[in-house]
């Protein structure tokens, strides 16, 4: 099974794979069809969703080995899964949360106060996208 790089995960590809195209300078139909995907807004929520479960996979491990990259991996894959939800998405304060969250454990970690203060700006992101998704809510 190819390493889960970030560009494994949100392509599907390895990061030193080669993409070729027919003799006739046609792109493969693989290549069109990834293409395609990529734009999907379905299919990016479908990877940020991926990169998410990942993300969250490490920042477990790091809380039981207290392995430091693990959590900087985390954070790294988590920030590519808010890239790629739209800020409209009912989930993106959970990830956000979530994001704030690995930044607060890193900074318990090592002291870092950028840490902290990445961690208090993303949870403030989370609860002002809450208060929004509240608002326009028009439950029954």
């Amino acid at each position: 099974m190819p390493a889960l790089t970030l560009s494994f995960l949100v392509t599907g590809i390895p990061q030193d794979a080669q993409i070729q195209e027919s003799d006739d300078k046609v792109p493969t139909l693989g290549k069109l069809e990834l293409g395609f995907l990529k734009e999907s807004t379905r299919f990016k929520i479908y990877i940020a969703w991926e990169i998410f479960d990942r993300g969250i996979e490490l920042m477990e491990h790091f809380e039981h080995t207290g392995n430091l990259p693990d959590i900087s991996e985390a954070i790294s894959i988590q920030q590519r899964a808010v890239q790629l939800t739209p800020n409209d998405h009912p989930d993106m304060p959970a990830i956000l949360n979530d994001l704030g969250i690995a930044f607060q454990s890193r900074f318990e970690c090592i002291g870092d106060v950028s840490d902290l203060t990445e961690a208090i700006s993303i949870k403030q992101r989370a609860v002002q996208l809450t208060q929004v998704s509240t608002m326009t809510c028009q439950c029954g």
